[in-house]
């Protein structure tokens, strides 16, 4: 699988600038906003979707990785976006520690298979502590989009 046919540069903002857990999901979706992944006018909704989604239960799966998710009627193609957060966000993970590293996936409300293997791919990558400690690490967006390349080689 290769994470460049799900993001581009532009989805990649090495450094966050919310502090909460809401604030960076709005960050995240204003993101996909201004790369046109999602209209303005859904935009809302799609962050009251990722919010309900929380609620089930958080995606901070751990190790101070976030990976909150959603499909969405209206979104026409699976991608992500990426931040981190040197202060780390309160996001109710498992492990109890705050999130550093941030991928917000979208996909549209039909997605299948295609959008398991995306999600699963990222969880999967994240595991390795030298992926996440390069991503923390990287201070442009390029340079994230190089070791997004790097994990699938």
């Amino acid at each position: 699988m290769k994470f460049t046919d799900y993001t581009e540069v532009a989805l990649l903002k090495p450094r966050a600038l919310s502090v909460s857990k809401k604030k960076v999901i709005e960050e995240l979706v204003g993101v996909l906003v201004e790369n046109k992944n999602i209209s303005t006018k859904a935009s809302a909704e799609v962050c009251k979707a990722l919010l309900k989604r929380e609620a089930l239960g958080s995606t901070g799966i751990g190790q101070g990785v976030a990976l909150p998710h959603v499909k969405f009627k209206g979104v026409k193609k699976i991608s992500f976006v990426f931040t981190n957060s040197e202060a780390g966000i309160e996001f109710n993970s498992l492990d109890g520690e705050p999130v550093n590293i941030i991928f917000l996936l979208i996909g549209p409300e039909k997605a299948g298979e295609e959008y398991i293997k995306v999600l699963s791919a990222l969880a999967r990558h994240l595991n390795d502590p030298y992926f996440r400690r390069d991503l923390v690490s990287a201070k442009k967006g390029k340079e994230v989009l190089g070791i997004l390349k790097k994990a699938v080689e």
